[in-house]
Formats: C-alpha cells, sequence, structure tokens
C-alpha cells in the first residue's frame, strides 16, 4: 500500500456571517518537516448543511503544496462540509523520522 486515506469527515469547515456572499476556499501546507516522495491530497466528501447556500468543486482529490489553490467555492453560509485527507507515496524505502506539515483552509469573499 503507497497510500492512506482519512475518514471521510477528518476535517469540517464552517463558512458563516457571510450575508449571501460568493466566497472561495484555498488551501496549502506548510511543512515542518516533510519527505518530497510523500504527497498530501484533500477532496470535499459533503456539500454540508445549508439553508439557501450552495457549493461547487472539491469533490476530486488534488494535491495541497504551500501555494494557496483554488480548492471549492460557493454561496450564503454552509456549515459542516466534510474534507477527507489522503497520503501519497508512502514507502518502506523513506528514511524513519517524524515527518509533519500543517493544512490551511483560507475562506475569502469574492463579491
Amino acid at each position: 500500500i503507497d497510500s492512506y486515506e482519512s475518514a471521510t469527515d477528518e476535517t469540517s469547515i464552517n463558512i458563516w456571517k457571510t450575508d449571501g456572499s460568493n466566497w472561495r476556499v484555498d488551501v496549502r501546507k506548510v511543512d515542518t518537516n516533510w519527505h518530497p516522495g510523500v504527497h498530501l491530497y484533500v477532496r470535499r466528501t459533503s456539500d454540508g448543511k445549508t439553508k439557501d447556500g450552495n457549493i461547487f468543486s472539491g469533490t476530486s482529490y488534488q494535491e495541497v503544496n504551500d501555494i494557496d489553490r483554488l480548492f471549492f467555492y460557493g454561496v450564503d453560509d454552509i456549515r459542516q462540509i466534510d474534507v477527507q485527507l489522503k497520503l501519497g507515496g508512502v514507502s518502506v524505502e523513506i528514511p524513519p523520522d517524524v515527518y509533519s506539515t500543517a493544512v490551511y483552509y483560507t475562506v475569502t469573499t469574492t463579491d
């Protein structure tokens, strides 16, 4: 096995107080100690809970790197948007160490 997936609801994102505005979520990672052969991927696994909001994109795995990239976008308030993570390139050939990275989700309005 060279990849590992988290639970489908590993992370939950809430977007509120949008006053009906359009918004986007960008994703990036900041490595503390990371092996270049290991790749981190993210995907949205739910549409969240909303009264009037809409959400688009992000349902296929995309690689997370050190530059903000569009993950998904939408309009109005949406809560409990579930996110799943996947590690790829995991191998016994990678030297043992404590590898660590932080994933950042940035919400910005686009109106």
